[in-house]
């Protein structure tokens, strides 16, 4: 979970592009689940932008309601799960 707009998160784009890369040739996908803190984060084309920017290449779920948010119980930005 991540938002355009959380310093933390953005620190962690250096990791996510590694990721992306090291893990290439792996049963491994990183996906961003895209949870906006403010309204101004939400818009798909705001999202976009800020992925491109930035050089994120995995697959983005947009949760502009946090409906996924709620479901998983998160509560912070970011927050990675492993799954497997």
């Amino acid at each position: 979970f991540w938002t355009n707009g959380c310093i933390n998160c953005i620190r962690n784009y250096p990791l996510y592009r590694e990721w992306t890369t090291r893990y290439a040739d792996k049963k491994f996908t990183l996906v961003g689940v895209h949870t906006p803190e403010f309204a101004g984060e939400a818009p798909a084309d705001v999202v976009r932008a800020k992925a491109k920017e930035n050089n994120l290449t995995f697959p983005i779920v947009l949760d502009p309601d946090a409906a996924i948010w709620k479901q998983w119980k998160n509560r912070y930005w970011p927050a990675i799960y492993v799954l497997d």
